[in-house]
């Protein structure tokens, strides 16, 4: 019989490994502004993030998958490789990718907390994690990097003046 919630928990932590990658790139492309700080700041909560799912899996005598870890970390950086009208460098248009995709991991691992925190009302064993704690924190998250979009998306897609 499969282990649909070992399976599912190994997934969302490789999921958070390269979002916590792209953070950390994020971050090193803006070190400066709101937005710099921001990215700063969402990095130890991805670093909570992954701990905790780390805990849930030692919990149910399972472990992350260091083939599904490797997969995640590669596609972050695979994902170095876009076309953003500027091969080699940082663009606006970088920004507003990288934005896109954080914000994109986010949605997902929003839902992720609502269903494991629901979960976690039905099994002793974790009950104890404040997994609500995770899902509010990705919820502001979310609110934050759409406002941190929209100002990247105007500035990289406004028309240019002649």
């Amino acid at each position: 019989m499969p282990n649909h919630l070992k399976t599912y928990l190994a997934d969302h932590a490789a999921l958070t490994l390269a979002v916590l990658e792209l953070a950390k790139r994020a971050r090193n492309s803006n070190p400066e502004g709101e937005l710099g700080e921001f990215l700063a700041g969402i990095i130890p909560m991805l670093e909570a993030e992954r701990k905790t799912l780390k805990e849930m899996l030692r919990r149910i005598k399972a472990s992350d998958s260091p083939l599904k870890n490797f997969a995640a970390w590669g596609a972050e950086k695979a994902g170095r490789f876009k076309l953003n009208d500027s091969l080699f460098t940082y663009s606006d248009l970088s920004r507003v990718v990288e934005l896109e995709a954080l914000l994109a991991a986010t949605e997902v691992k929003t839902a992720m907390w609502d269903a494991l925190a629901t979960l976690a009302m039905t099994r002793s064993d974790f009950r104890d994690l404040d997994l609500g704690a995770h899902l509010r924190k990705n919820k502001t998250m979310g609110e934050k990097l759409r406002a941190f979009h929209r100002t990247a998306a105007h500035r990289a897609l406004r028309p240019e003046e002649s």
